[in-house]
């Protein structure tokens, strides 16, 4: 706790900017005490915090941040919807496709563009 205080204060955000109990046990169990996980960890939280405009830092944004330096992959909330428009087709481009194959079934069944003149039935 001592040692996070004591960087905040030296780079100058004793005052603007705090780390909850939570954040710092949460803090050390993740870096087991090794002073360059710590600043890596708080680093990220920081940046995190600056990000989303938030001066407390709590301990899900310390995980948050730990799991980004891990390269673990983070979701999202509404990932289930962003999922959705990754697969789902644009509404736009199957409106235009099935519009593309009508006009390429009605060319075929009327002759045009087929190059040879029409048949009559007798």
């Amino acid at each position: 706790m001592q040692y996070v205080a004591y960087r905040l204060h030296v780079a100058g955000g004793r005052k603007k900017v705090h780390f909850t109990r939570s954040a710092l046990r949460t803090i050390y169990r993740l870096s087991g005490g090794t002073p360059r996980v710590i600043n890596a960890i708080c680093d990220r939280a920081l940046l995190i915090g600056y990000t989303r405009e938030i001066r407390e830092i709590t301990w899900s944004v310390v995980r948050r941040a730990a799991k980004e330096i891990r390269g673990e992959t983070i979701r999202a909330k509404g990932s289930f919807r962003a999922a959705l428009k990754r697969f789902l087709p644009n509404p736009t481009w199957v409106g235009t496709t099935a519009a593309f194959w009508s006009w390429l079934r009605c060319s075929r069944r009327s002759g045009v563009g087929s190059g040879r003149p029409r048949r009559r039935k007798q």
